[in-house]
């Protein structure tokens, strides 16, 4: 009895203790007009760099801390990513530009802030806010305010843990409203490298279900991503009755590409969310330094279900496989295709997907994909794709699939491209890959190979496609994109795989299931785009057509081609 007594003591999720709720004891009984200032991703460097940009942001924070204290705001929480790089004049120089704030503050660990070895969060916590705890809770009037770290700072195998301590906390505050505050973001935001850029999937899923379990999360604040206050807006979503905002914030945001016309967009930083409660409810204001306006978010926000992008949260093997390619000439519009959640800008969307006829070649109806440069910071390429999950219907099966595609003249850019992708699997392994690809300065494309090892779930990103490639079980060849007429492919995957494996039988591979993907990119230069238009889909099991493109047939040096992408960060030059 005794040990078992001892192994709960040393086993259970770390508390919060009397001194952070003596720390916080302003805010207990504070019920009326408390006043937050949210601020997510300082990013501030050492308060001597040289770096101008660097300099910018610490200027940035010190004019937050200002205006806190001119506001005499009852709290201020900074929600990750405080500094730049886990280093401690980063630290030092966060600590400085934060010293001088007059009322509390809080401290979300963000994927920047360091590992649980280093610790300079902890120790920086303690000094500001006089306790150290990764995970923590305090009450604020009626409501209960949860702090969940990165998982950076919970260590090896910890994160059941995090689970259920959370579990724990909420399940004690079923009668209070509750906010969370975690860094990274848990629902689509609509940007291709925010795909991958998160939790893996198994953890997202557990955190989405502890925090809407009970029904008391009213909201769920997040960082990370790097947006204004109209993206906020816009991302914000309602996922069983609790709502999810990213919050604006202090740097300079990623290529959404719009904000209101009452924040300063020549100044593309400085945003920040103020929280006013009132007893149960809560109004919410984006705001930007150096500007009076506030934008007022709405009571209620889109709603969000799981099955609206289902690869962010299930795996390939997961999302229930057709027969059959359903709706191969579009002639139902986009029925039957699944989709990425892409952020649709309301002038000129950085992303288009549709269906109408593709004149004047056809006059049929086809898909078109388009992406265009959004700009601003923190951008690499985008993309939009759309796929397919097939049942292989037995291990006899010979799979021949055809595509038809067009890429006009008027949608190539210096910067752009296509591809096909055919991934066979079995169970949730990736068992062979063949890429279909087109554009300029492929080689610079670096979110999409990170985001098929995401949904392949692949631990060694590029380096197990390379892998891959070295043993045969995955192939690329260059397809034509002249843009004056359709061009047609006709592949059998079993003589595709014997080129390239002639020592190997394709039966070997015993696969299930085959992911069939469309897609175009772009870059991140100004002024780059790419589109391109699908149409024919097809796939039989007879294996009984040869491999063609465009009456060519496929032959083994078309197929010796290198993977296409991410060649400038393997090599150093985009780190």
């Amino acid at each position: 009895m005794l040990l078992t007594l001892l192994c709960v003591i040393l086993c259970a999720p770390e508390r919060i203790d009397s001194p952070t709720t003596n720390y916080y004891s302003s805010l207990t009984h504070k019920t009326e007009n408390v006043r937050l200032f949210l601020v997510a991703d300082p990013q501030i460097g050492p308060a001597d760099s040289s770096v101008k940009f660097e300099q910018e942001l610490e200027q940035t924070l010190r004019d937050t801390v200002n205006l806190a204290n001119q506001e005499q705001v009852d709290l201020v929480v900074f929600n990750g990513d405080l500094v730049a790089f886990p280093r401690p004049e980063y630290f030092s120089a966060f600590e400085n530009a934060v010293r001088p704030l007059t009322m509390p503050m809080a401290l979300v660990h963000g994927n920047h802030d360091g590992k649980h070895n280093d610790g300079l969060f902890l120790s920086m916590q303690e000094r500001l806010c006089g306790f150290r705890l990764p995970n923590y809770a305090f009450d604020c009037g009626s409501w209960r305010f949860i702090v969940l770290c990165a998982p950076e700072l919970l260590g090896q195998n910890k994160f059941e843990e995090q689970i259920l301590w959370l579990n724990d906390e909420l399940h004690s505050a079923w009668r209070r409203p509750v906010i969370v505050f975690l860094h990274y973001h848990l629902l689509p935001v609509g940007l291709s490298q925010l795909e991958y850029y998160t939790y893996p999937k198994e953890r997202k899923n557990k955190l989405l279900d502890t925090i809407v379990r009970y029904g008391n999360v009213q909201y769920v604040f997040m960082g990370h991503v790097h947006n204004g206050v109209k993206a906020s807006v816009r991302t914000a979503w309602e996922y069983q009755g609790t709502r999810f905002v990213v919050l604006p914030t202090l740097v300079p945001g990623r290529a959404f590409g719009e904000e209101y016309p009452e924040f300063d967009t020549s100044n593309d930083r400085g945003y920040f969310l103020e929280a006013i409660i009132n007893g149960s409810s809560i109004k919410l204001f984006g705001r930007q330094l150096g500007t009076k306006s506030k934008h007022e978010y709405p009571e209620q926000f889109s709603i969000f279900t799981r099955d609206m992008d289902p690869r962010s949260f299930r795996p390939w093997s997961e999302i229930t496989p057709y027969t059959e390619i359903k709706n191969g000439d579009f002639e139902q519009g986009l029925t039957d295709w699944f989709f990425p959640i892409r952020y649709l800008s309301e002038h000129e969307p950085g992303f288009v997907r549709e269906t109408k006829k593709c004149d004047p070649l056809t006059g049929e109806q086809s898909l078109h994909l388009f992406v265009r440069y959004k700009g601003h910071a923190w951008q690499y390429d985008e993309s939009i794709d759309t796929y397919q999950v097939i049942r292989i219907p037995d291990h006899n099966a010979k799979p021949v699939i055809k595509v038809r595609y067009y890429v006009p003249n008027n949608e190539k850019s210096f910067y752009g491209g296509g591809f096909l992708r055919i991934a066979l699997l079995k169970g949730k392994k990736l068992c062979w890959m063949w890429i279909g690809h087109w554009g300029a300065r492929e080689e610079r494309v670096k979110h999409i190979p990170k985001m098929w090892a995401y949904h392949d779930e692949i631990t060694q990103k590029q380096q197990y496609f390379e892998k891959l490639k070295q043993e045969g079980m995955a192939t690329a060849m260059r397809l034509p994109d002249y843009g004056y007429r359709f061009h047609h492919l006709t592949l059998n995957i079993p003589e595709i795989f014997q080129i390239v494996n002639p020592n190997t039988p394709y039966h070997s591979l015993l696969c299930d299931t085959i992911l069939i993907m469309l897609g175009v990119w772009c870059g991140n230069e100004e002024g780059s785009y790419s589109g391109a238009w699908f149409d024919n889909i097809s796939v039989n099991w007879e294996g009984m057509e040869s491999s063609v493109i465009d009456n060519l047939p496929i032959k083994q040096e078309m197929l010796s081609q290198p993977l296409p992408y991410n060649l400038w960060y393997i090599l150093g030059y985009d780190k």
